[in-house]
């Protein structure tokens, strides 16, 4: 792939964009505290997020650990961009579960209050 910046290909450009977007997106949750989620939950996905702008600009890293873990230097590019994917619809899968969650026990609590008041 032609490289739009020389030695970031355009793929790696567009993958290091959307991680800072889900990045700046869930620190913004963090610090309004407009989240619902539990602490590990978030720290988890700005962990995800970070290391998939650390490999998306520094691709050398993750053959460095690879190599440090015995794993082989060969990664493939699709193998990782399809984590990246299932990541993406993990997150957003708990996130909408956790929606509905909140919502129902919400609505049983309402219903309750209101057969104790009849």
């Amino acid at each position: 792939m032609k490289d739009f910046i020389p030695g970031i290909s355009i793929y790696r450009l567009i993958l290091g964009i959307v991680s800072v977007g889900f990045l700046v997106e869930q620190l913004y949750r963090i610090i309004r505290r407009n989240d619902h989620t539990s602490f590990p939950r978030q720290l988890g996905i700005v962990l995800v997020w970070a290391g998939i702008l650390l490999f998306s600009f520094f691709p050398d890293t993750a053959r460095i650990i690879s190599l440090r873990l015995g794993l082989g230097q060969n990664l493939n590019t699709l193998i990782f961009s399809g984590f990246v994917i299932v990541f993406l619809i993990l997150f957003k899968l708990i996130d909408k579960i956790e929606r509905i969650d909140r919502n129902l026990t919400e609505l049983i609590r309402k219903e309750a209050l209101e057969k104790l008041k009849k």
